[in-house]
């Protein structure tokens, strides 16, 4: 798919990780998917990644992203 799916795919990592970094104070929960998900990007940098773990990073993915979001429409502690 190339490019076009290079910057999908970044797009969306950036749309999670970004406001994550931004409310990680807020709450515990969304520390801990951020931290799931830079370590999970490192390694992926290095290609150490096994085809067992990506189902569970995307599930990880879609977590932070809910949580996020309703941490920012209800500013409120989870």
């Amino acid at each position: 798919m190339g490019i076009p799916a290079l910057i999908v795919y970044l797009v969306f990592i950036s749309t999670i990780i970004f406001p994550s970094i931004k409310n990680i104070k807020k709450s515990k929960i969304i520390a801990s998917y951020t931290i799931v998900v830079i370590s999970y990007l490192v390694q992926a940098f290095f290609n150490i990644s096994t085809i067992g773990i990506a189902p569970i990073f995307w599930f990880i993915l879609e977590l932070a992203s809910r949580n996020i979001n309703y941490i920012t429409k209800n500013s409120t502690l989870i």
